[in-house]
């Protein structure tokens, strides 16, 4: 939620810098640092689209090292750290859940933002 709101709050000063430019008969504003801000807010955007990439998990051990094997023609995900083959695939957020749950730690442990 909150880097929604960072992202749209950047578009919106991206908006702005670009509107005064255009009103102007030369350019208020940097637009090296407009494109700056561009590429800032690409990167915000496309780190948002990744943490909704599913994980795939091992469903005995948790470990997010799975590999896919062929066996028989066939192909199967493998734990690298166990060797069983069950697994789930969900959103990273509730994986560090079940990781807490279990283990009673965070696997990743993020820094805190400032605001």
């Amino acid at each position: 939620m909150e880097m929604t709101h960072d992202l749209n709050k950047l578009q919106e000063e991206i908006d702005r810098r670009e509107l005064c430019n255009s009103m102007a008969p030369f350019p208020i504003y940097d637009t090296e640092i407009i494109n700056d801000l561009k590429i800032r807010e690409e990167m915000i955007s496309r780190k948002q689209n990744f943490n909704n990439v599913p994980v795939t998990y091992c469903t005995t051990c948790l470990s997010l090292k799975v590999k896919d094997v062929v066996v028989d023609h066939k192909k199967v995900n493998c734990c690298m750290d166990c060797g069983n083959t069950p697994t789930a695939e969900t959103h990273i957020e509730e994986w560090q859940d079940l990781y807490k749950e279990r283990y009673g730690e965070e696997f990743l442990v993020l820094p805190k933002q400032e605001e």
